[in-house]
């Protein structure tokens, strides 16, 4: 998984999500948590971002004025700047926001500040799939060629699914709301397992369990709420539609598979593209219209131009600069 912002934010987000953690336990009086396990036992850098804001955790105390938190802020970016994480030099001014957030979030004013200012984002590349884990233990599954903004105010957390596919299982705290935003879209979590599709503007909601609401933000009409197997549909061209749907064939990515049920050419080109360097294109409005069922392999990009080019009346084109374009026959 890469970051869409600069490498040294990249670098920067264990150092941040371990100051989260250290605020959490903080609030909580917990020490540790299965969630905070999985993170910790991802990658060795978590480990060394944990180990580096432990260190600096205790650099002062409640009544600590202005000289020792910048003080210690000094301390803390040189410790953590010779430490195995080796960030660059040009990160210094993140590292400052992230060693003020933790340092004053031991002050008890609070602890999300980097968050609160710019969120996290993740990006999965193509034929990559991803997890990340929040601070509350709520899991997002990102397929590949998606990307996820997270960001922590306090009061709630917000996310923002820019483009592609993810799952979301999400703990559930009415002190602490969670929202997804997709498009002109706003996903309500009620305590709830979902799975949303953006390809472009257009956006799938589907339920898997719990409880989720979905609203328009342009619309700014009463959120509709979906129950277990349904599924809302919304498109520029086409308005807001709820059908059920078979939740197996929805994550069937999940499993390394993509299952289409008589689903137009253009949509299911545009999830097969998710998955392949080499961008498929349909040329004419004809193709785009033909229909389609089967199950592929993600990234298996040639089994499915040998399915379509068999199966229906369109010819495959390669050109010089790797594009492959669909047309109907003649």
């Amino acid at each position: 998984m890469t970051g869409t912002a600069d490498h040294n934010e990249s670098e920067l987000r264990p150092l941040v999500a371990a100051a989260a953690w250290r605020v959490h336990f903080a609030e909580t009086g917990e020490t540790t948590s299965k969630a905070f396990e999985e993170w910790l036992a991802a990658d060795p850098e978590n480990r060394a971002a944990w180990a580096a804001v432990e260190d600096s955790w205790g650099a002062f105390g409640q009544g600590a004025g202005e000289f020792e938190v910048l003080a210690a802020t000094r301390d803390a970016r040189n410790t953590l700047s010779n430490s195995q994480l080796q960030y660059r030099r040009a990160a210094a001014p993140y590292w400052k926001v992230a060693a003020v957030a933790t340092l004053i979030a031991g002050a008890g004013i609070g602890g999300m500040l980097y968050w609160q200012q710019r969120p996290l984002e993740y990006k999965t590349a193509y034929n990559q799939r991803d997890t990340v884990i929040l601070a509350d233990g709520s899991k997002i599954m990102l397929d590949s060629g998606t990307e996820l903004r997270v960001r922590d105010r306090g009061d709630m957390r917000d996310l923002e699914l820019v483009r592609g596919q993810a799952r979301f299982r999400i703990v559930h705290n009415p002190a602490k709301p969670l929202y997804v935003h997709a498009g002109d879209e706003k996903i309500i979590d009620i305590g709830t397992d979902f799975n949303i599709d953006r390809a472009g503007r257009a956006v799938v909601v589907t339920l898997i369990e719990g409880r989720v609401a979905v609203a328009n933000e342009q619309v700014h009409s009463e959120p509709v709420e979906l129950s277990p197997g349904e599924q809302l549909s919304v498109s520029p061209a086409h308005r807001a539609e709820i059908a059920h749907v078979d939740v197996s064939r929805v994550t069937a990515w999940q499993n390394g598979e993509l299952i289409f049920d008589n689903e137009p050419l253009s949509s299911v080109v545009q999830r097969i593209n998710r998955y392949s360097a080499q961008p498929i294109v349909v040329a004419d409005a004809k193709a785009s219209a033909m229909r389609v069922s089967g199950v592929f392999r993600v990234g298996d990009t040639q089994g499915f131009l040998h399915m379509v080019t068999n199966y229906l009346p369109v010819t495959a084109a390669y050109g010089e600069n790797g594009q492959i374009r669909l047309m109907a026959r003649n």
